[in-house]
C-alpha cells in the first residue's frame, strides 16, 4: 500500500519517512538512507555512510529497471534513482519494463552513446511513471522515434547525443517536432565542432534558448 502511495507522491518527505521506519523494522539498510537523507544536516560519517550503503544495494533497488540500467551511471538522491542511465543492445528490452514505482522518481535519463535503439524505446517512454521527468539526452534515432507520441511528461532539458558528424546530427534533428518543442539544448558529443554550426542550429530552433557544447 505505502509503494502505491508513493508511486503516486514520489516526493512526499512524510511519505518516504512512513516507509523508511517499516524498511528499518526489517532492517533494510534502505530505510537509514532515507532517513538519513531527509534531515538537514549531516555529518560527514553520515554522508560517507549513504553513499556506501547506495553503492553497496543500488542494484537491488533498481527492482525491475535493474535489467534495462546501466548501473554505474546511474544517479541516486536519498536512497531514490534520480538519473537512470540505459543500457543498449539487442538483449535489452525496454517494452518489458511496465510501470513500477522506482520509475516515479526519475527526473533525468540518458540513452547510451552507442549500440543498438532498445527493444520497446516507445512503449517504455509512454509508462505513466515517468510523469516526472524533466530531462533527457538521447541520440537523434531516438529523438526520431518518440516524436509525435505522447507522452506523460514535460521536459525542462533536451540533450542530444552526438555520435556521428555533429552537422549531420543537426541537420536530422531539425525535423523532430519533440526536441523543438523544448525549452533547453544541449549537445553531447566526443567530435570537434564548428561553432559556426552551434550559432546557425541555435537560431533554427526558435523556442531553444540556450545551446550548451558538452566536450568529452
Amino acid at each position: 500500500m505505502i509503494l502505491e502511495e508513493l508511486a503516486e507522491r514520489p516526493f512526499d518527505r512524510s511519505l518516504r519517512l512512513v516507509w523508511a521506519d517499516w524498511l528499518l523494522e526489517q532492517n533494510d539498510p534502505r530505510g537509514e538512507v532515507i532517513a538519513l537523507s531527509s534531515r538537514d544536516t549531516l555529518s560527514l560519517s553520515e554522508r560517507r555512510k549513504i553513499v556506501t550503503l547506495t553503492r553497496r544495494h543500488q542494484r537491488a533497488w533498481l527492482g525491475p529497471l535493474l535489467a534495462v540500467a546501466d548501473v554505474k551511471n546511474c544517479r541516486w538522491v536519498g536512497g531514490f534513482c534520480d538519473h537512470l542511465a540505459l543500457r543498449t543492445g539487442p538483449s535489452v528490452k525496454l517494452g518489458d519494463v511496465g510501470d513500477c514505482f522506482e520509475l516515479a522518481t526519475v527526473r533525468s535519463l540518458s540513452t547510451a552513446d552507442k549500440g543498438t535503439v532498445p527493444h520497446g524505446m516507445v512503449s517504455f517512454f509512454e509508462r505513466r511513471s515517468l510523469r516526472n521527468l524533466r530531462s533527457l539526452s538521447a541520440r537523434v534515432v531516438e529523438w526520431a522515434q518518440l516524436d509525435r507520441t505522447r507522452l506523460p511528461f514535460q521536459l525542462e532539458r533536451a540533450g542530444l547525443i552526438s555520435t556521428r558528424s555533429i552537422e549531420v546530427d543537426l541537420a536530422d534533428l531539425g525535423a523532430v517536432q519533440c526536441f523543438r518543442a523544448e525549452a533547453r539544448c544541449e549537445i553531447e558529443t566526443r567530435a570537434l565542432v564548428n561553432r559556426e554550426s552551434i550559432v546557425d542550429f541555435a537560431r533554427a530552433f526558435s523556442a531553444v534558448q540556450n545551446v550548451v557544447e558538452r566536450f568529452q
